[in-house]
């Protein structure tokens, strides 16, 4: 199974293990949550304001929950570039958590240590990008104490889990069943008409009908699916255009 006790280089509090607090209320108050099973911090919306001195798995921002329950994620990981200032420009790179990718950026001056910007793409993926991804970004050993089981692996160049019928390597991104490997890397997939419709979590605000392509049949079809996590299309029309012209609805 993928591994989930991923490295740190830091101290994960105890909370980060628990499930978000059930809170009693009609309020709608959005935060965020994390969720150990598959190393993210997710939204979710409460039925309270958070009680003053609550230590609970409940966090007011991302970024809050991400520096509390990832600490193998730089915080500065999080931070926005600096705007483009007048001058001699100097390209760069940073890393957009929200899109889990590095984009250039164009500078003045030098790129600063211990900041979201870097000289070179790789430095970029191997500091913030890759710790994001966690077990997703793992490669597979090329030689290991191979057992009788295949796995299924997130591949980063395509975007994707396969079957991996070479390698019979346990370990960190190593799934027993591809919904397994879309459950933890899902949220990763660059391109929306290659997700799959399942549910990341098992905590969702809302459940309603999303939409997904299927690529075997080339159409767009709907499932019902957490509104929270960014799988798959809210509506129709934003599959049909996002994924191949002869898209149909089933």
């Amino acid at each position: 199974v993928g591994c989930t006790e991923f490295g740190t280089t830091g101290t994960v509090p105890a909370i980060c293990k628990e499930d978000p607090p059930q809170e009693q209320g009609r309020a709608n108050h959005r935060g965020w949550f994390y969720d150990y099973n598959i190393d993210a911090c997710l939204v979710l919306i409460f039925g309270a304001p958070r009680a003053e001195n609550e230590v609970v798995n409940r966090f007011e921002t991302r970024e809050q929950c991400s520096k509390t329950c990832r600490p193998h994620v730089k915080s500065f990981c999080f931070d926005d570039p600096p705007k483009t200032s007048h001058g001699k420009l100097n390209r760069k790179w940073f890393y957009n958590s929200t899109q889990a990718k590095c984009f250039m950026i164009s500078i003045n001056g030098k790129a600063p240590k211990n900041t979201n910007v870097f000289n070179t793409e790789a430095k970029c993926n191997k500091i913030c990008r890759d710790p994001d991804f966690g077990d997703c970004a793992v490669k597979p050993p090329e030689t290991c104490h191979e057992s009788d089981t295949e796995y299924y692996r997130y591949d980063l160049e395509t975007g994707g889990c396969y079957h991996d019928t070479r390698r019979r390597c346990p370990g960190r991104n190593a799934f027993p069943t591809s919904d397994d490997c879309y459950k933890h890397c899902e949220r990763f997939v660059p391109n929306k008409c290659k997700q799959v419709p399942l549910n990341i979590s098992a905590f969702c605000s809302t459940y309603g009908n999303r939409y997904y392509y299927d690529q075997k049949q080339k159409r767009c079809k709907s499932f019902v699916g957490s509104d929270d996590h960014g799988i798959g299309f809210y509506n129709l029309t934003e599959c049909e255009k996002s994924c191949p012209r002869d898209s149909k609805s089933g």
